[in-house]
């Protein structure tokens, strides 16, 4: 029997175990770790596990996955950019959908104050992703875009962004421990119909291109 829970099912657990307002909140905001994760997995899988996988890349189509591999990446910055948000802003106080809005909904203090460190020092590991975000996604510095003294933006690669995903991984996990009793790996990501799935059939692909070539050649010979 399939012991795998639909994900209504996730969040009524959530809400009978947290309550409706934290139940009903962690619930979305799991979904929304759990893509983010998801995605960095797939592009690891894809542009940073083999050099091998990378030449094959390179082999098939180098500029279109050079293109994908910066618009995935953006991508990602703009979804930890917006994780980690503050809980309002603008001059209206538009009401956002956050990590930092977590505290906001937790009644034990004890937790409150745990789970409020842990987002500070998610911040300071957030800061130079949401430089990124504003000054070159989102918007386009034209300091930046001139070369002015002070225009250059700070280094982010990818211990930078493992390091900010074990900084999120860790709040959820106080949350979940504390109400469920349980933890969650989001870094265990199991698929086997994206990265690895493309990977293998371009490498199908060139096989049998080679194979073609060297059918024409012994024709010839």
């Amino acid at each position: 029997m399939s012991t795998q829970r639909s994900p209504d099912e996730i969040r009524q657990h959530y809400v009978d175990e947290m309550g409706a307002l934290l139940g009903e909140y962690f619930a979305r905001l799991w979904q929304e770790v759990a893509f983010l994760y998801w995605k960095w997995q797939e592009f690891i899988q894809l542009f940073g596990s083999d050099p091998a996988d990378v030449e094959v890349l390179n082999q098939v189509a180098p500029a279109f996955f050079r293109m994908i591999q910066d618009m995935w990446w953006r991508d990602v910055v703009l979804h930890i950019a917006r994780l980690t948000d503050p809980p309002a802003s603008g001059r209206k106080g538009k009401m956002n959908f956050t990590l930092m809005r977590l505290p906001l909904l937790i009644d034990e203090p004890t937790l409150n104050n745990q789970v409020t460190k842990e987002l500070e020092n998610l911040k300071i590991k957030v800061k130079r992703f949401r430089d990124w975000r504003n000054r070159r996604i989102a918007h386009r510095d034209l300091d930046l875009v001139f070369g002015g003294e002070t225009s250059s933006l700070p280094s982010v690669g990818r211990q930078h962004l493992e390091e900010v995903l074990r900084a999120i991984m860790l709040v959820m996990n106080l949350i979940e421990e504390k109400y469920v009793g349980a933890s969650t790996r989001f870094d265990v990501v199991a698929s086997h119909s994206g990265a690895r799935s493309m990977l293998f059939y371009l490498k199908k692909g060139l096989m049998c291109r080679e194979q073609e070539i060297e059918a024409k050649q012994s024709q010839w010979s």
